[in-house]
């Protein structure tokens, strides 16, 4: 066999017998585009309900979970267990504009399936998912992962650590227009919460900003994906990328390794500056399949394949696992 092995191919179903199946655990499609409110099993909360937005925009329709106003807070959970065996690889897209200082950002979370509150953390810069220890608030219950995607910087606030934090990680910390992300870990009311790395600060990295006066969804369109390994996997991570450029890999705590199910979903909030928060075209495969479950290489370049159900056919998409 030749010693190439291509990044994308594209296979047909007759192809697919030359590897193992891939794992189809958890899938979901949600376009986030039918006007008004979300249907079941989404559950919503907040000052005001999210709901699907249409404007004269491209998209013309999506998930809006804050307006622009001050003091807003929005949250959307994605209320069913979904199992996690195979890991989660997970995008959607995201726009914060037409404020009028950036702030305060969006988080995509992950609690804990068992959980069954459908109550948000902490407003502000908690962002629905850290609680604020000044408060006191609490996080968001059952939290396990928390992806800030922190348009004016608070979500790395210390006010958002539990009281068992003891972090030595770089903050955005309120720096307006920071334009960070920040990935938290399990907490559980005012305990936990932690930071699990730097902040990553997109415009010191050539990155577009996630939110700089942008007027419009489509001007502010940010792709964001969230890969999920095992547990099964030697040292499994989470890793975040943004417009296809990884930012944040650090290993998944160990609270989270004890789940066999999650549930999923969004948060959101306004302060003292706003902006519109949307999100819409969330999509997502199983991380990974048999082949790296078994720890099997391709060829020797330590790749592995996973089967996507696309439009239009069967993708056969081969990628390099990321040690």
């Amino acid at each position: 066999m030749n010693k190439f092995v291509g990044a994308i191919a594209v296979a047909s179903l007759a192809g697919l017998a030359a590897f193992p199946a891939a794992a189809t655990n958890f899938s979901i499609s949600e376009p986030l585009d039918t006007p008004g409110a979300l249907s079941s099993p989404w559950v919503v909360d907040g000052v005001v309900d999210p709901t699907v937005v249409t404007k004269s925009d491209t998209p013309a329709n999506a998930l809006q979970l804050t307006d622009n106003n001050g003091d807003q807070t929005g949250y959307a959970l994605y209320n069913q267990a979904i199992s996690v065996t195979q890991g989660i690889d997970i995008t959607f897209h995201q726009a914060q504009y037409g404020g009028d200082g950036g702030a305060d950002g969006i988080v995509f979370f992950v609690k804990k399936g068992t959980d069954t509150s459908t109550v948000p953390g902490a407003a502000g810069g908690g962002l629905g998912f850290s609680p604020n220890s000044a408060g006191p608030s609490d996080g968001l219950s059952g939290a396990l992962l928390g992806v800030g995607l922190d348009a004016y910087g608070n979500f790395a606030n210390a006010d958002g650590d539990g009281s068992d934090c003891a972090t030595t990680f770089t903050r955005s910390d309120g720096s307006g227009g920071a334009n960070a992300i920040t990935v938290r870990g399990p907490g559980q009311g005012l305990t936990g919460y932690c930071m699990l790395a730097d902040s990553f600060i997109v415009t010191d990295h050539d990155l577009d900003p996630i939110s700089a006066g942008y007027a419009s969804r489509a001007e502010a369109d940010r792709t964001v994906r969230v890969v999920i390994d095992p547990a099964t996997a030697t040292s499994p991570k989470v890793t975040v990328y943004y417009q296809g450029t990884q930012t944040v890999q650090v290993p998944l705590p160990a609270e989270f390794l004890d789940q066999s199910t999650v549930k999923v979903g969004f948060s959101s909030g306004t302060g003292g500056s706003t902006d519109y928060h949307d999100v819409w075209g969330l999509t997502s495969v199983a991380a990974v399949d048999a082949l790296a479950e078994t720890g099997t290489d391709v060829n020797g370049f330590g790749l592995t394949a996973a089967a996507l159900v696309a439009a239009g056919g069967i993708a056969l998409a081969v990628r390099r696992r990321k040690a």
